[in-house]
This record gives structure tokens, sequence and C-alpha cells, in this order.
């Protein structure tokens, strides 16, 4: 329905008392064996970004939908870009003590749709009364 969908996942999961390196490993075997992993595309920076007017990243060389892992680390000036061009912000916790997400807060002011795991912080900002866990 979406050929030219980009999920592109930013960074490496924060270590919480669990093996994050194999969890993170295992997320990009699994979009591999699906034939969705597609290396991070030359270039592929600010410079290929659409700031805003819900076009989102510039996906037009995907012909299929696609996994982008982008495991280093991406400066706030970037970040932010990175997220007012995303169509759906997705900030799965697997702790529910997490306290806060810098991302999600960044998120929210973008306008983009946020979908979270039930944290409190979560629940609080982007509850409109429906929430389920």
């Amino acid at each position: 329905r979406h050929p030219t969908a980009l999920y592109l996942i930013e960074g490496k999961p924060h270590p919480s008392g669990w093996d994050a390196a194999e969890y993170y490993q295992k997320l990009v075997e699994l979009a591999r064996g699906l034939g969705l992993l597609t290396p991070m595309p030359t270039g592929f920076s600010e410079s290929n970004l659409t700031a805003s007017g819900g076009n989102g990243l510039r996906t037009t060389a995907l012909t299929a939908p696609s996994v982008v892992f982008n495991s280093q680390f991406t400066p706030t000036r970037e970040l932010i870009t990175k997220l007012r061009s995303a169509h759906v912000y997705v900030n799965p916790y697997t702790d529910r003590s997490q306290s806060v997400s810098g991302t999600v807060a960044m998120a929210m002011s973008t306008g983009a749709a946020i979908v979270s795991t039930p944290y409190p912080f979560a629940v609080e900002m982007l509850s409109d009364g429906a929430v389920s866990s």
C-alpha cells in the first residue's frame, strides 16, 4: 500500500538491565529476514529531509518498504529535522518506570503523530483519556 515507506530506527536502544546490543542485532536480522533491510543511503543526512508539509523523508529512490538502521549519534538539530519530516514517531520503552523522554517532547513540538508504550510521561502528555495498557 505504501511502496516507499521508510521506517528509520534512529540510534541504539538504551541499556536497562537487558542486552540492548543483542536486541538491536535481532531487530536488524528480523528486517533482513523479511527482506526490508536497506543500507543507510550514501549521503543520507539533513539534506535528504524535507522539513514539513507532510512530505516526509525523500524516499523517491525506494521501490519497496524499507527499514534503515542508523546506530550513530544524531545531533539535536538533525534529530529535530528528522522528527519534523516524520509522519509517525514511535517511542517504545520496555521500562514502564521511564520518567521522561526528550524525543517525545521534541516530536510533540513537530505535530507528528506519536505512538508510545504507556509510561507515566507518555500517558500524561499524549493521553486524551483513551489509554490502553
